[in-house]
């Protein structure tokens, strides 16, 4: 595997990190008194009153088709009140990650592409229409 350092301007990231914790909501499962995943979830004025942004979900690959990622998805929809939509962005080659989505009953919305630090990333958008 190739591995290379990306500079990153640490107020940048500090700044992202901040936001995150500010107006998100973190899971985390432990099994085994050890961390095996977590999901991060961030209401903002952008995302409208009644969606919640869906910003990073990881299971360790051990631990994926446990029924880690699908708790994880499920307590963060249930603990922001008023959700009706939860938003999700994929890199658009992370096949796993689509797949998971698409399991869930998340529904293509559009393409996008974002710069990271210098690098064209290709992303899809991806809606969860949540039942009341």
């Amino acid at each position: 595997m190739f591995l290379r350092e990306i500079p990153i301007k640490i107020d940048f990231v500090q700044s992202k990190l901040k936001r995150r914790i500010e107006q998100g909501i973190f899971w985390v499962t432990e099994q085994d008194g050890r961390i095996v995943g977590f999901a991060n979830f961030i209401k903002t004025p952008e995302s409208g009153d009644d969606m919640v942004e869906l910003a990073a979900i990881y299971v360790l690959p051990e631990r994926q088709g446990q029924g880690v990622g699908t708790g994880l998805l499920t307590a963060g929809i249930r603990a922001v009140p008023g959700v009706s939509r939860v938003m999700a962005r994929v890199n658009r080659d992370n096949q796993a990650g689509r797949r998971f989505y698409e399991a869930k009953g998340f529904r293509f919305e559009k393409d996008l592409v974002e710069e990271f630090f210098g690098h064209q990333q290709h992303l899809i958008e991806m809606i969860l229409p949540v039942a009341e």
